[in-house]
């Protein structure tokens, strides 16, 4: 491993600070929005499994809050509640819808 960070090191510090290295930041809107704006602003995973229906997975739902905890569109409180921050989930400015 230490090798390997020898001769990579400087590509990765360089793919690190360029500027369209991904921040995290919404670019695309999704199907998931949705349920969030139907969710209220404190819920938990069994909300949002029965909001996305019979066909949503357990591991499908865990997904989706841990992306939008790392979005920042949401926040764990407790062991499987969560709080919304956000009440729009608009992407950035200039960015594509999907």
């Amino acid at each position: 491993l230490d090798m390997l960070l020898h001769y990579f090191r400087t590509r990765i510090e360089a793919a690190y600070e360029a500027a369209d290295y991904p921040s995290g930041e919404r670019v695309q809107s999704g199907s998931n929005d949705t349920y969030y704006s139907r969710l209220p602003s404190k819920f938990t995973v069994e909300d949002a499994i029965v909001l996305r229906g019979s066909n949503a997975s357990y591991n499908a739902v865990k997904l989706m809050l841990r992306n939008w905890v790392k979005q920042g569109l949401a926040t764990r409180i407790d062991r499987g509640t969560y709080r919304k921050l956000e009440s729009d989930v608009s992407p950035s400015q200039g960015a594509t819808a999907a």
